[in-house]
């Protein structure tokens, strides 16, 4: 056997599992061995040592016989899902790193059957077993190759087989899959294909370019429908929400969990093109086909947004306008036909184009309408102005509908189910909690307004002290009453711009806290009016249309109590979807598959496992996860472009170390944070008084502490709104995490190593500590 060689090993016979110290062990039955005497027993222990002595570069065994699951030593680490692709790419790493894999007929605790029978138990075809009947078919007839590009990989082999294995076994046995040598990860790095007699490696696609625009993680964006194609990891909450969607009882449906937990994420990339895909399949049973309403956001303007996602079935004949504008025939240009636009901007929408329904072009054309006035050819731009004046002159009136009238939406939603009978239709609201957010203070013009006033405040403190100074005595009463004089003109501005909301400065402070109790959050009426009309409506289209609508919003788990006495109480409690932590093999399929995808590999086994490691002890981190993977690619992406010549495609454990893992990617991030302009000196004082508040000094060491929101409430009413405004921001940032349990609300930071950062930031150590 040489160190280059290919090994293939068939066992088909008889298997057996005996109890052993560690669980069950496996033996194989030699033609030779008597029953009654376990000594004559090939023991699967001795088989899997005597295969570790062989120098051979690549090995597959496939056992056909019972118990075969019990060659335990091997990793049952869940391998990934199938590549919709194989690349050139991707086949010169298979073939130039060793690989060793096993393929086994049933799990641990099956039996494998000999023949094929029916259901009467009579011979149903061929002297095969199930298992190799399939194994023949999926190489002889080349029907494992799922991509098409003329390789089988074992893993192509393993869900072809399984799938047939349960048809033919009537779901008596399972097959499995695992690589052979867990204890040198050098045996995983390669794979062990099959190809067709004529195949030629020329003929596989190239793999993306290691460019920025193809970096296959989001850092802390999350997952957007167009990029389903790198979320893994939550196939089984996929499958749960969609079951979830077909029960009539559940016409609302919140998804809920903390911030950086994946809601959004798994409503947009999972859910819904999981519905897609049962709709091009037409795998969705009983319950009807689905219309998919564009995800919305409440933001500042709900029913403008509302009313953007309700356009194309509200209005279904301004989907003939498109008719009119030419961009089918200016996007199969190779590069933007205009220096306004620049190629990336070009290339991304001329994607979205060509992919899109006819309902998310009437969208694009509603989000993109000067871009796409600058595409569009000088012969067109008349038609292109009137259907894009035709679009904007009824998307206003129905939002100003949709708001005045109650029933409006409810209204729409039955005339479109009276010409499309037997579709669900899907309207997913994501950050739901922005009913309450907007308005609060956040907006960019208000958050201007309170970042002077906060400027002003500084300015005069810091101009008072340098009196008294130079003095060396206290602030004269002049010098105070200039500063209380600023801090009542601010109190005066604050209370105008109440004023122009139709609420009042005390209403928003008790509303907009998310420092309440459940016993003292207000209900949500004390919103303003339209976004109490905003709720109504969506409970009145609920109760007129349990058959036909679902609707499934994605909430901060903190905010749930402010929605649990709203008009939508009556469905609240069983609409609850709490998003459950990760597993390991979830979180290893969210970190490997997309760098499989785009045809990267992992350096060494210890990254990942120190990446799973480090999600595991860090709340809502899913965020800070990506973050990490995208800065690896990012070094990746430069070492190309230092280097033509380089064809390495891996992330490497030494770029993690460098970064210094996953906290150091978050120390960078905390910084930015900290010194963004957009805070003042004052700002960064109550920065670093809430940091202190949510950790705990043991033995010397800082660890981080879920601190409940009333900890942070203060007399002043002032210091509450400032401090409000850094927590959240701190959220948004992906920094602290905010929850609900037991009715609790609470903040704390999302890892132990931002408890030091936070307090050392612009500050001494010692200080720190005291």
């Amino acid at each position: 056997m040489q160190p280059t060689d290919r090994l293939l090993v068939y066992f088909a016979g008889h298997g057996i599992a005996r109890n052993a110290e560690d669980g069950p062990a496996g033996y194989l039955i030699p033609q030779d061995a008597k029953l009654s005497d376990p000594a004559t027993y090939l023991s699967m222990h001795t088989v899997y040592q005597a295969l570790c002595q062989l120098q051979c570069k690549h090995l597959l065994v496939i056992l056909d016989c019972c118990f075969a699951g019990t060659f335990r030593w091997a990793s049952t680490r869940k391998a990934l899902t199938v590549l919709d692709r194989v690349h050139r790419e991707h086949f010169d790493r298979f073939t130039r790193f060793p690989a060793w894999e096993v393929l086994t007929s049933a799990a641990h605790n099956q039996e494998a059957l000999d023949m094929i029978t029916d259901q009467r138990g009579q011979l149903a075809q061929g002297n095969h077993s199930p298992f190799a009947q399939s194994l023949i078919k999926a190489l002889r007839d080349n029907a494992a190759d799922y991509t098409q590009d003329g390789v089988i990989t074992v893993r192509e082999l393993y869900v072809y087989i399984e799938d047939e294995v349960a048809k033919l076994s009537q779901e008596q046995q399972t097959p499995g899959h695992f690589p052979l040598r867990q204890d040198d990860f050098k045996y995983e790095r390669g794979k062990y294909v099959f190809t067709r007699p004529d195949f030629d490696p020329a003929q596989l696609t190239q793999a993306p370019n290691l460019e920025a625009s193809n970096n296959p993680y989001r850092g802390l964006k999350p997952f957007d429908e167009r990029h389903s194609n790198f979320f893994f990891g939550r196939e089984a909450l996929i499958k749960e929400l969609s079951k979830r969607l077909t029960q009539t009882d559940h016409p609302l449906i919140g998804v809920l969990g903390v911030s950086g937990s994946g809601k959004s994420s798994l409503v947009k990339a999972g859910l819904i093109p999981h519905l897609r895909m049962l709709n091009a399949t037409q795998t969705h049973s009983d319950f009807g086909r689905w219309c998919i309403l564009d995800p919305i956001r409440p933001a500042e303007d709900p029913f403008g947004a509302l009313a953007r996602a309700m356009l194309p079935i509200a209005h279904p004949s301004l989907l003939k306008l498109l008719d009119a504008v030419p961009f089918d025939a200016v996007f199969q240009a190779d590069r933007s036909p205009t220096e306004t636009i620049s190629q990336l901007l070009f290339t991304k929408l001329a994607r979205r184009w060509r992919n899109a329904s006819p309902e998310a072009k009437l969208l694009l054309l509603i989000d993109y309408f000067p871009q796409f006035q600058h595409l569009c050819p000088s012969a067109a731009q008349s038609q292109y102005s009137q259907v894009t004046h035709t679009i904007q002159q009824t998307l206003a009136p129905l939002a100003q509908l949709l708001q005045q009238e109650e029933t409006a939406l409810s209204q729409r939603i039955g005339n479109w189910s009276r010409e499309h009978p037997g579709m669900k239709l899907l309207l997913v609201i994501d950050q739901f909690e922005e009913l309450i957010t907007m308005g609060s203070g956040d907006s960019e013009d208000e958050s201007e307004t309170q970042r002077q006033s906060n400027r002003d405040n500084s300015q005069a403190k810091s101009e008072t002290k340098q009196v008294a100074d130079r003095n060396g005595s206290k602030p004269n009463s002049r010098d105070g009453k200039t500063a209380d004089r600023k801090t009542a003109d601010r109190k005066t501005a604050d209370r105008k711009t109440a004023d122009r909301k139709g609420v009042s400065k005390a209403a928003i402070f008790s509303r907009f806290n998310p420092f309440t109790s459940l016993e003292q959050s207000p209900p949500i009426a004390a919103a303003p009016n339209y976004c109490q009309q905003f709720l109504q409506s969506l409970s009145q289209a609920l109760i007129d249309h349990p058959q036909v609508l679902r609707l499934v919003v994605t909430l901060r788990s903190d905010f749930e109590p402010r929605f649990q006495n709203s008009v939508l109480h009556s469905y609240w409690q069983r609409s609850r979807f709490p998003l459950r932590p990760m597993t390991s093999d979830e979180l290893r399929q969210a970190i490997e598959g997309p760098a499989i995808k785009q045809a990267l590999y992992f350096e060494t086994p210890d990254l990942v496992g120190k990446l799973v490691d480090e999600v595991g002890q860090t709340p809502g981190a899913l965020p800070l996860l990506s973050f990490t993977l995208s800065e690896l690619y990012i070094k990746l992406n430069q070492r190309w472009r230092e280097n033509p010549d380089a064809t390495e495609r891996a992330l490497l454990f030494s770029d993690y170390e460098a970064m210094g893992g996953m906290a150091g990617a978050l120390s960078r991030r905390a910084k930015e944070e900290y010194v963004s302009p957009q805070l003042d000196d004052i700002d960064r004082q109550a920065l670093r008084y809430s940091m202190l508040r949510m950790v705990s000094i043991e033995g010397g060491s800082v660890t981080r502490r879920r601190v409940p929101e009333s900890e942070l409430v203060y007399a002043s009413e002032a210091e509450n709104e400032r401090v409000m405004r850094i927590v959240d921001r701190l959220v948004n940032a992906r920094l602290l995490v905010k929850g609900q349990e037991n009715e609790i609300c609470y903040v704390e930071p999302a890892h132990d190593f931002w408890c030091a950062v936070g307090m050392n930031c612009n500050s001494g150590s010692n200080n720190s500590r005291n």
